[in-house]
């Protein structure tokens, strides 16, 4: 006798579903894949980089469900809310509040992307963001109860632990408009240099790779945070940030244009 399932039951009676792609499909996004991947553009990048990196159709898993994202836009004509508690960096902006891993925001080629192809507003919350954003905003009464269950399981599935620093190689920060590229050295006795660069990078960054660049300072741990400055002829920056895994999590506030940046992600290029 088959058993009935009254949770599925309601959520198929309340979702829809979008289509599964086909094998000819998910081929032509896997080799899509290899172009973004390479550049890190997102989503999905960080399944096919390090030790535990997915191999062959495994590793498009988050491409493939961008694009039914976008198919979807491109069907209803409405804007799209990306609910998940899969917060990876190469989805969005990352803010760690307490023990609690929060979307800022989506990452700026996402919003761009779907708004070009699909002509959509783009946006995204993990489930517990998304229940307070629906008590705010659509004034829905939700259980106290619930609400710590859901972010009991976002806590869960949110990315452990800090990384380690990394001396075997650089830190790569991409300019909001990608026109250039700011990259940081760190090394074991403390020192941390920098240089942005604009274009091919290979031979420029030869040129900074010993002490005594004019961009340095001295890092140092503040708990979890690491907390550095970088000081040139034309003034200082101050950075305060964590690892995660191999990626450097900065916020910044510039002396020279009184510019602040939160949550910019650098990530490690190991250098031989």
């Amino acid at each position: 006798m088959e058993m009935s399932d009254p949770v599925l039951n309601r959520i198929s009676g309340t979702f829809s579903f979008g289509k599964n792609y086909t094998f000819s499909r998910k081929m032509e996004i896997l080799a899509e894949s290899e172009l973004r991947f390479r550049s890190h553009i997102p989503p999905g990048y960080l399944d096919a980089e390090g030790k535990n990196a997915k191999e062959g159709l495994q590793k498009i898993g988050d491409l493939v469900i961008w694009n039914q994202i976008i198919d979807h836009a491109i069907e209803t004509g409405l804007p799209i809310v990306f609910v998940t508690n899969d917060v990876k960096l190469d989805w969005c902006h990352i803010k760690k509040h307490s023990n609690e891993v929060r979307i800022e925001r989506p990452r700026e080629e996402l919003i761009q992307e779907i708004g070009e192809k699909a002509s959509a507003r783009f946006w995204m919350y993990s489930f517990p963001q998304f229940l307070y954003a629906c008590k705010r905003e659509l004034h829905v009464s939700i259980d106290d109860a619930v609400m710590k269950e859901a972010e009991a399981v976002a806590s869960e599935a949110a990315p452990k632990g800090l990384g380690k620093l990394r001396f075997d190689g650089i830190y790569r920060g991409l300019s909001d408009d990608g026109s250039y590229s700011q990259y940081m050295r760190f090394f074991p006795d403390g020192q941390v240099i920098g240089v942005s660069v604009s274009g091919d990078y290979s031979e420029k960054i030869l040129k900074w790779f010993k002490y005594g660049y004019e961009d340095n300072g001295m890092f140092q741990w503040d708990g979890k945070d690491i907390v550095f400055a970088l000081s040139s002829n034309m003034g200082k920056v101050d950075y305060l940030g964590e690892i995660l895994e191999d990626h450097l999590i900065l916020n910044s506030h510039s002396h020279i244009n009184g510019r602040k940046l939160e949550g910019k992600i650098y990530n490690f290029i190991p250098v031989s």
